[in-house]
């Protein structure tokens, strides 16, 4: 088996960023912790590879008039590459703004089932027998994306967060990609007020989701103290209401802390958490917080 980590590089994401996001990942050894059972390898769909680091190999990209959304690239990488990926591997879209914490390890390398295979799904996968009967016949693909638990008054809630992370394996999703190919100018109109990416994966993906552990995907506004305060409100209402029988850390102290603790002596994301999208349009590295504790 092969993890492959995907970036797409948009006209506003810098060479840099991409190259920051792969080393974060590095940090945290996810090369060598599988190493010998589970190759790890960066790639990066752009069509301005110069300047990238060695250890990311490049995709190139021709871009179209017709996608006026560039999130929309990243359905290419639904319907091909098996020459370069595998047919027995684990994909993974990664947006460069989503930031790797502890444990993140455990996500990332976890396996990923071909279509209707009910033989290795992940631990705690609820479904009862009829379900799987389902999934076995119709071979389902199956989708890793990160479910929502905030919603601030000024956005569009979506159920899903697959511009941030998509799992998937092989070319399982290659039919959301030839869906989207049919019209690609009448699915970003229909999905731009709604989601956009989101919203189309949300409505054309045919197949089981394999759900994230509540919290373990969060957000952080750039910034924006006063959104990162009604994260705090809303990890209350949302996620500590599910502990201690969803909490997987090991420390029961940090179980009813702040989703983002301020000015504290130790504590600063919660140990639920083990990826943070930046939110905003700012410089990430303008935010003391984000720059001392996320980056």
């Amino acid at each position: 088996m092969a993890t492959n980590i995907i970036l797409v590089q948009t006209k506003d994401t810098t060479t840099e960023q991409i190259n920051e996001s792969v080393v974060r990942l590095l940090k945290y050894r996810i090369n060598l912790v599988s190493a010998g059972h589970n190759e790890v390898k960066f790639y990066c769909y752009t069509d301005t590879p110069e300047g990238l680091l060695p250890q990311i190999n490049h995709l190139p990209l021709i871009r179209r008039d017709e996608i006026t959304d560039e999130n929309y690239y990243k359905l290419d990488l639904l319907k091909g590459y098996t020459y370069l990926f595998g047919v027995e591997c684990k994909n993974i879209i990664w947006n460069p703004k989503l930031v790797p914490l502890d444990l993140c390890q455990t996500t990332i390398l976890a396996s990923m089932s071909p279509a209707g295979d009910i033989g290795h799904l992940p631990v705690g996968f609820d479904a009862d027998v009829e379900m799987l009967a389902t999934i076995r016949d119709n071979k389902l693909p199956f989708m890793e994306v990160p479910t929502t638990w905030y919603t601030l008054e000024d956005e569009v809630q979506t159920d899903y967060k697959a511009n941030w992370y998509l799992g998937y394996n092989a070319e399982d999703l290659r039919e959301i990609s030839l869906t989207f190919d049919e019209d690609p100018t009448g699915h970003i109109a229909t999905h731009s007020a709604t989601g956009g990416f989101d919203s189309f994966i949300a409505e054309h993906f045919k197949g089981v989701v394999i759900p994230t552990q509540i919290g373990e995907f969060g957000g952080y506004y750039i910034n924006d103290a006063e959104k990162n305060l009604e994260l705090n409100k809303q990890w209350v209402e949302n996620v500590q209401t599910y502990f201690p029988a969803e909490w997987y850390p090991p420390h029961e102290e940090d179980m009813m802390a702040n989703y983002i603790s301020i000015d504290h002596e130790w504590r600063t994301i919660s140990k639920q958490t083990r990826f943070v999208y930046l939110e905003g349009n700012d410089d990430p590295y303008t935010d003391m917080y984000a720059r001392l504790w996320l980056l």
